[in-house]
C-alpha cells in the first residue's frame, strides 16, 4: 500500500458560498443557485405577518465580479460571503447578539432573556 488510502483532496473542486443560505455550491451552479435562494427567501418572507417581513438582501459586491479562481482567493471569497450571510440573512438577538437562522431564531427568542441570555 503506497499510498495509505486517503483522498487526495487537494484535487477536490472548490466551492462558492451563497449570501443567503451559507451552503456551498460549484462555480457552475452558484448563480442558478442564488436565483432559486431568493426565489425560496421571497416565499418564506411573502408567508409571514406583514411586520414580521424581511426584505430579500442586496447580493453583495463580489457577486458582480467574475468568481475568484486561485484557493487564496476563493477562501477570501467564502469568508467575505460568510460573514455578509452572518450579516445580512441571519437573524440577530438583541439580548444575547447570537445570530440565527430564522426557524432557530423563533425557538431561541422565547428562552433567551435578559437574566438567562443564551
Amino acid at each position: 500500500s503506497t499510498g495509505g488510502g486517503g483522498a487526495n483532496y487537494s484535487s477536490k473542486p472548490r466551492a462558492f458560498t451563497c449570501y443567503l443560505c451559507g451552503q456551498q455550491y460549484g462555480s457552475k451552479s452558484l448563480f442558478i443557485h442564488i436565483a432559486q435562494c431568493q426565489k425560496k427567501w421571497l416565499a418564506v418572507e411573502e408567508a409571514k405577518p406583514k411586520r414580521e417581513r424581511r426584505p430579500l438582501p442586496p447580493p453583495p459586491p463580489e457577486l458582480t465580479e467574475d468568481l475568484p479562481t486561485s484557493g487564496a482567493a476563493i477562501d477570501e471569497f467564502n469568508a467575505n460571503m460568510a460573514q455578509y450571510w452572518d450579516k445580512v440573512s441571519l437573524m440577530r438577538c438583541p439580548i444575547c447578539t447570537r445570530t440565527f437562522r430564522p426557524d432557530a431564531y423563533e425557538k431561541h427568542a422565547k428562552v433567551c432573556t435578559p437574566d438567562n441570555p443564551g
